[in-house]
């Protein structure tokens, strides 16, 4: 893959809020604009389009997804979306979301531990040596110089 689509983006976003364990209802507008996977370093852009979109995954995947409809102030209704909380990747039926699906867990399984600065300090005295100013333990190699 070399950037997510506009329903990747979106599944993206909720498949973070469902593994997040809050399972809030994410309104639609909110899913516009850049988005970051940072587990596989791609981006992806969500346009006004949006709605349709999220419908789309919607028809594709019809076990994933539910909704509420809210009613904004000026009268109109948008809906908010979410991840039905006890789902299994059996509800995956669309082979881009399969595809970024399998990718993500992939990249989970093969995360690296965090490693900790190297050099011996206190605990909880910062670091003189390295460019970090986190408490010594808590940092990962890359912070260091």
């Amino acid at each position: 893959m070399k950037k997510l689509t506009q329903k990747q983006a979106i599944f993206y976003q909720l498949y973070k809020n469902w593994q997040s364990g809050t399972h809030a209802y994410i309104p639609v507008f909110e899913f516009m604009g850049e988005v970051h996977c940072t587990e596989l370093d791609l981006w992806g852009f969500v346009s006004h389009e949006c709605s349709p979109r999220t419908s789309e995954l919607n028809q594709d995947n019809p076990a994933l997804l539910e909704y509420i409809e809210r009613k904004a102030r000026a009268g109109g209704t948008y809906r908010c979306w979410r991840i039905k909380p006890d789902i299994t990747k059996d509800a995956l039926r669309d082979d881009a979301i399969i595809k970024l699906h399998t990718a993500l867990k992939r990249a989970a399984e093969n995360a690296k531990p965090i490693e900790y600065c190297p050099h011996r300090v206190p605990k909880g005295a910062l670091c003189t040596d390295c460019k970090h100013s986190l408490p010594t333990g808590t940092v990962p190699v890359s912070y260091v110089h």
